[in-house]
């Protein structure tokens, strides 16, 4: 099941009972995921022309972490609102962004694994 709620994600994870704990950490993690989005950044500049699923996973990454980089600087925490959950287990609650970038990060597992690449056989 799925619900819509208003969470905010002072750090790196939502947990209501740490949510006053973790609000003067909120800088470091704005720190934090700026210098991951740099370091991926970076990365993505190494990458050839034809490594084009590489690219779509590192260009889904990129975008949900400055998008996640950009709510934490604009206001001050991430806002989260997908809340999954089975009966009475709740998964954390998440955006947009991290789904891109959970998307971004399966597709580059999948490049790495070799899907996607086509070989041929000469007969």
């Amino acid at each position: 099941m799925v619900d819509i709620l208003l969470a905010h994600s002072y750090f790196l994870k939502y947990d209501p009972k740490q949510l006053q704990k973790m609000r003067p950490y909120a800088p470091l993690a704005t720190l934090y995921a700026a210098s991951a989005l740099a370091a991926v950044a970076f990365y993505s500049r190494t990458l050839s022309q034809g490594q084009l699923l590489a690219r779509i996973g590192l260009a889904l990454i990129i975008g949900g972490a400055a998008g996640n980089l950009l709510d934490r600087i604009i206001a001050g925490s991430v806002v989260d609102f997908v809340d999954v959950y089975w009966r009475t287990y709740h998964f954390w609650a998440f955006n947009v962004a991290d789904s891109a970038i959970s998307v971004g990060v399966a597709i580059m597992i999948l490049d790495m694994l070799g899907i996607g690449n086509r070989v041929s056989k000469a007969a």
